[in-house]
């Protein structure tokens, strides 16, 4: 969440997050260029874009949210594992 725009390696995770703004996912290094050519015109942007991203994403309400649904979704021996924790 500290609003630093990124450029990461498409391993798959840009189908499920935003890619393209605040947040870039490359595969080649023509990928990579186009993306440092974005930042530079627009850092500003980019940088409230992966702010968003993060609050949305990753902020600990939603993600701890998130677990206890799929906990939830798991067999009881495992569900009464997490539940000691």
């Amino acid at each position: 969440a500290a609003g630093r725009p990124v450029i990461a390696q498409a391993p798959g995770w840009s189908t499920i997050l935003p890619s393209g703004a605040g947040v870039f996912a490359f595969d080649a290094m023509a990928s990579i260029s186009e993306a440092l050519e974005a930042l530079s015109g627009r850092y500003s942007f980019h940088q409230r874009k992966a702010r968003e991203i993060a609050e949305t994403y990753f902020e600990s309400g939603q993600v701890l949210k998130d677990l206890l649904v799929y906990a939830a979704q798991k067999p009881p021996v495992i569900r009464k594992a997490i539940e000691k924790v």
